[in-house]
């Protein structure tokens, strides 16, 4: 992209994801977070935004190659900005609730931590367990997380009457997973079932030191490129 003007290239179509979670509250009083969009028919050429400044989003633009040598942005948990180009792991767990009691072994200082296939106690603590991830649950865009999370909750729903709406959650699911955000649904079944159903940012904002538990690049592209290897 060295010899391309980026300036003279269309925005028009691309899809800006923030880089924050923001603090939730009103138009006036959001956090202003940084945006980042690839431009849509040029590869390897992305285009930042403000998440307060709608009109001019595209103001900035860059490469791949220009943001590894000189990063210009920080995402949570002081990761170069291109990083948060992230992919996402699904866990699930189903058992009798008692058995979540066992927080010894949900610690990953407990031995038998990475072989153990209940929850840990900290939601980031699942990409540790290489073992238990898969290239089938690991996903590129966030849609597909969604779609993931969706059908294991019908699969296994909860008790009727319980817990906010299916909608509801995949909504909040939708929202916040490009955020950053892990997504973690836990339920009774009708039959007394406990499930947990976790869809994890990698890299991940709380747990920044942890490598992917699939040995994925933290370039988007990169991600992608494996992942359609290993379904090849």
């Amino acid at each position: 992209m060295s010899s391309t003007d980026l300036y003279a290239l269309s925005t028009e179509g691309a899809t800006f994801t923030a880089m924050c979670g923001g603090n939730g509250g009103d138009a006036d009083n959001d956090e202003s977070c940084l945006t980042v969009a690839e431009i849509p028919g040029a590869q390897d050429a992305y285009a930042l935004g403000d998440t307060k400044k709608a009109d001019v989003a595209g103001a900035i633009r860059m490469s791949g190659a220009e943001q590894v040598r000189r990063p210009v942005g920080r995402a949570p948990g002081s990761l170069p900005l291109m990083r948060w180009l992230m992919h996402w792991h699904g866990y699930r767990w189903s058992g009798a609730r008692q058995d979540m009691r066992h927080e010894n072994v949900r610690r990953p200082d407990h031995r038998d931590f990475l072989e153990s296939r209940l929850p840990p106690m900290m939601t980031g603590w699942w990409l540790l367990r290489s073992k238990q991830t898969s290239t089938a649950r690991t996903w590129t865009r966030h849609a597909a997380a969604v779609e993931w999370i969706r059908t294991a909750y019908d699969e296994q729903p909860p008790s009727p009457g319980t817990g906010p709406s299916p909608d509801t959650k995949t909504a909040y699911a939708a929202d916040t997973l490009p955020r950053g955000v892990d997504v973690v649904w836990g339920h009774y079944t009708e039959g007394g079932t406990f499930v947990s159903l976790s869809v994890v940012c990698c890299p991940n904002r709380h747990w920044p030191g942890i490598a992917c538990p699939l040995g994925m690049p933290a370039r988007h592209e990169e991600v992608t490129d494996v992942l359609d290897s290993a379904d090849a």
